[in-house]
């Protein structure tokens, strides 16, 4: 991962825990499990999830921008300036609540 940097390894944990989280509940997997973290993600105002906007994903609010777009721009070693830049709906703040909020829950789960 040499040139990466923090922000890259970050993503990447981050991506790999947001597809892990929103993967439809396969079988043996607690129901339980996915309710509780919608209902986290669903606390976050920088975010929505729509059934008929962007086929349910998660996006950033106001937009049709997939939140895991910002998990994998970071991973593949983008800035979140270049990420803001090419995906200009999404405001600033909104990819730092995502990001802080990632950081929260997997602070907790530590």
């Amino acid at each position: 991962m040499a040139g990466v940097g923090v922000l890259g390894v970050l993503a990447a944990a981050l991506s790999a825990a947001f597809v892990l989280y929103y993967q439809p509940i396969e079988e043996g997997v607690s129901p339980v499990l996915e309710m509780t973290v919608m209902k986290q993600w669903e606390k976050l105002e920088a975010v929505e999830r729509e059934p008929d906007k962007v086929s349910g994903v998660w996006v950033f609010r106001g937009t049709r921008v997939p939140v895991s777009a910002l998990f994998e721009n970071l991973r593949d070693g983008a800035t979140i300036a270049e990420f803001l830049e090419w995906f200009p709906g999404v405001e600033r703040a909104q990819a730092e609540a995502v990001l802080n909020y990632e950081l929260r829950t997997l602070a907790i789960a530590a």
